[in-house]
């Protein structure tokens, strides 16, 4: 019943939020344990794949600067077993000091400015695409979770403080990563921020 009532809290808050936000099924429990469920680096190429879901994509949650470290992930990176566990929140409540962990305290930690504590998102590796600004081969896309409400919105200096914590998380595409916006609000920042941010070295790709 509680797990019921979650998930109708869930689409209620989705519908507010600018970036596919966390689905129903982020009620559902994941098969692996702690030690095995995520990632702090990705240092290999293949890394992408081995941690993949269905869809071809790693969810990642990563530390935001400045922000005082607090359990479960305190500093580390999180590229988490995605086929395991699809969403974030059962990920969370998976790990030593996640477990108490609701909805409402992963929208304000992650989805909210004044409260958020991990940048969350989405990664997967396109090869066939070339970098918008270094030209070769290979792309690591990403996308970040935001909340399409006032103070919540998409701003650049958040892609900048995306693409620094990734760069120095994903080891293994240095060069090769770029933002994807994935909601009209989010384009329509990207759109305005592209050149900026292309001329800090950070690429963005509108599709």
């Amino acid at each position: 019943m509680m797990r019921a009532l979650a998930c109708l809290s869930l689409l209620l808050l989705c519908a507010a939020a600018a970036c596919p936000p966390p689905a129903p099924d982020d009620a559902g429990p994941g098969d692996a344990g702690p030690e095995e469920s995520f990632r702090a680096l990705l240092d290999e190429e293949g890394d992408v794949t081995e941690l993949m879901g269905a869809d071809g994509t790693v969810k990642y949650l990563a530390p935001v600067a400045g922000v005082e470290p607090r359990a479960p992930l305190f500093e580390s990176c999180a590229f988490q077993d995605t086929m395991a566990f699809p969403f974030h929140l059962p990920f969370l409540n998976s790990l030593p000091g996640g477990d108490d962990l609701d909805f409402a305290d992963y929208i304000a930690l992650v989805l909210q400015r004044e409260t958020r504590a991990w940048w969350g998102g989405e990664v997967w590796w396109r090869p066939e695409l070339a970098h918008p600004i270094g030209g070769a081969p290979g792309v690591l896309a990403y996308t970040l979770y935001t909340e399409d409400s006032p103070g919540n919105r998409l701003i650049a200096d958040d892609v900048r403080a995306v693409f620094a914590v990734l760069t120095a998380c994903a080891p293994a595409f240095a060069g090769k990563l770029a933002f994807v916006p994935v909601s009209n609000e989010q384009r329509q920042t990207a759109l305005q921020a592209q050149g900026e941010l292309s001329a800090d070295g950070i690429a963005v790709i509108i599709e």
